[in-house]
């Protein structure tokens, strides 16, 4: 098998679902990964790890039990700070907003929970989303994870 962090999305659930991988493993190489490369690349705001394996949990239990899951089920899933996340700080970047903790999700969010992917951390974006670059004044800046350098 390939490496988890190479695994697409659809793949992952597929795994998942046929038990090759528990969501607790993928989530606990996901976080492991995000953590070790953070120094680096400075790709996440915030991390939720233990928000993130508490949810693994509760999807490898479901899974365990044999019901029916839902496409995304135990997949993880981080997205741009540009995009509020219930109990979650959301920045857009900015000083200004440097401590807003939203109380809801956006729908985009709201409907990828609903079929299953767990948030493990919001990544970086430029102030507002307004560069093609992320560097913004509250994180500094994200480099390439391919290449630091570039």
């Amino acid at each position: 098998m390939r490496e988890l962090a190479f695994v697409s999305a659809a793949e992952l659930a597929a795994l998942i679902r046929s038990r090759q991988v528990s969501p607790v493993e993928v989530m606990r190489v996901t976080l492991e990964r995000a953590e070790a490369s953070q120094p680096v690349v400075n790709a996440f705001i915030t991390l939720c790890p233990e928000q993130a394996m508490a949810a693994a949990r509760a999807a490898e239990a479901v899974v365990m039990c044999g019901d029916d899951l839902p496409p995304l089920h135990g997949v993880p899933l981080s997205v741009k700070d540009l995009v509020p996340t219930a109990g979650v700080r959301t920045t857009w970047g900015s000083r200004i907003f440097a401590d807003h903790v939203p109380t809801q999700d956006a729908a985009v969010v709201a409907r990828l929970k609903a079929a299953g992917a767990i948030l493990f951390g919001k990544t970086t974006t430029p102030e507002f989303g307004q560069q093609c670059l992320t560097q913004a004044p509250l994180f500094g800046r994200t480099r390439n994870a391919w290449s630091a350098e570039r």
